[in-house]
């Protein structure tokens, strides 16, 4: 069993790129609008308030994939600067 760890950078900055884009294509401003009219029922009034939270929870959610998306591209970016330095070594110390 090989101790190796392999990454190939091009296909996970592809899918972070493809992430960052749908994240970004979210658009929540449309999920909070509310009934409007002449309603007074007690479920348009909750269903107002429950398109107002699922806005808050898309926009929270956008706000974390797109950390988690930075932060996966830093931690490949020092995965290979690391592995770069380390091959770099083993062939001085040949």
């Amino acid at each position: 069993m090989s101790k190796e760890i392999k990454l190939q950078q091009e296909p996970v900055i592809q899918a972070l790129t493809n992430l960052k884009t749908a994240t970004e294509s979210m658009d929540a401003t449309g999920l909070g609008k509310e009934i409007e009219g002449n309603n007074t029922l007690d479920m348009v009034t909750k269903i107002n308030e429950i398109n107002h939270q699922l806005e808050d929870i898309l926009t929270t959610y956008q706000t974390i994939l797109l950390n988690h998306e930075q932060e996966t591209a830093k931690a490949v970016d020092n995965f290979m600067q690391t592995e770069q330095m380390i091959a770099s070594s083993m062939e001085l110390s040949k």
